[in-house]
């Protein structure tokens, strides 16, 4: 008797973390990873870096 089992393919997809940084820009507080051409993100109430504020575009900020 030959028993034959399956493979099972597990795909994991993991999200990538980049490093972030701090700035001031207007006097509030925003996190980036390079300030020329980077996502500006804010922190949520749980200090979370989740939020999408904006984008560096060519070294000047825009945001949403």
């Amino acid at each position: 008797v030959v028993v034959e089992e399956e493979e099972e393919e597990v795909v994991v997809e993991e999200e990538e973390e980049e490093d972030v940084y701090e700035i001031q820009i207007n006097g509030k507080t925003y996190y980036v990873t390079n300030e020329i051409d980077s996502t500006i993100y804010e922190a949520d109430e749980e200090g979370e870096i989740t939020i999408e504020a904006g984008a560096y575009k060519n070294g000047k900020p825009l945001f949403n």
